[in-house]
């Protein structure tokens, strides 16, 4: 992973953990109206710029941003019945999606305040494992 996509994710995470900090000062559960507009603008830019780091890392960081085309390409492999089956790696990523969402809603469920700093932790600690990675 260049050097530039890392400093942009790490930037992506410090946007997440400061939409969390105000979203936790603001005391509010579910923001509505125009606080949730206030805390999306920030969200997507960070999101925006998470899908156009990992697609300018080419084909290996493409799944991360395509669950769409991901769906797609697997119920096409369904309708066309290709031979060799179905692609594993779809339906493995498929899986992962869902069990990770189930994860999410259980801890915003059971520690609301520590679910909304869960992505800029993920974010994080994929950062610092890839920039460890680097320097060996």
């Amino acid at each position: 992973m260049a050097g530039g996509a890392l400093w942009c994710l790490g930037a992506e995470a410090v946007v997440l953990a400061s939409v969390a900090v105000v979203w936790t000062v603001a005391d509010r559960p579910d923001p509505g109206g125009v606080a949730a507009g206030v805390l999306l603008v920030p969200l997507s830019a960070a999101m925006g710029a998470q899908a156009t780091t990992v697609l300018s890392l080419g084909r290996e960081g493409a799944p991360t941003t395509f669950f769409t085309s991901t769906l797609t390409s697997l119920v096409a492999g369904f309708a066309a019945r290709q031979p060799g089956g179905v692609d594993g790696w779809a339906v493995a990523r498929l899986a992962c999606l869902f069990a990770g969402a189930c994860g999410g809603v259980l801890v915003r469920r059971a520690v609301p305040d520590v679910a909304l700093f869960l992505p800029a932790v993920l974010v994080a600690a994929a950062v610092v494992v890839v920039a460890a990675g680097r320097r060996e």
